[in-house]
């Protein structure tokens, strides 16, 4: 699980990265990156109401979540950026495994 001061919950912060933030694309999945004004990085995660109902998309929440987690525990030194992933229709079709190279191969565009 990711603590409560890595994650990007307000919309103005959501509103400023979309605007600004660079954009890198996978199948079923956009990163958006810009450099963060803390000493440390944070994470943001948008997904739409076309993806499915509420369950389909706290699912999808949560596995992103999870991977995540998992990137921070492997990667120790990380760049002072934020990062929000929106997902994109189809995503709720991808298995675990998928979604993590997916997110994996994203993270390391950015590195």
């Amino acid at each position: 699980m990711i603590v409560k001061k890595y994650r990007i919950k307000k919309i103005k912060e959501f509103n400023y990265m979309f605007r600004n933030g660079k954009r890198y694309n996978a199948s079923n999945l956009t990163l958006i990156v810009t450099k963060a004004y803390l000493p440390y990085s944070r994470f943001g995660i948008s997904i739409s109401s076309k993806i499915g109902n509420a369950v389909i998309r706290n699912k999808v929440k949560r596995r992103i979540r999870a991977i995540i987690a998992e990137f921070l525990k492997d990667n120790t030194k990380f760049d002072k950026k934020n990062f929000i992933f929106v997902a994109r229709p189809g995503i709720e079709n991808m298995c675990y495994s998928d979604l993590k190279k997916c997110i994996y191969n994203l993270m390391y565009k950015v590195q």
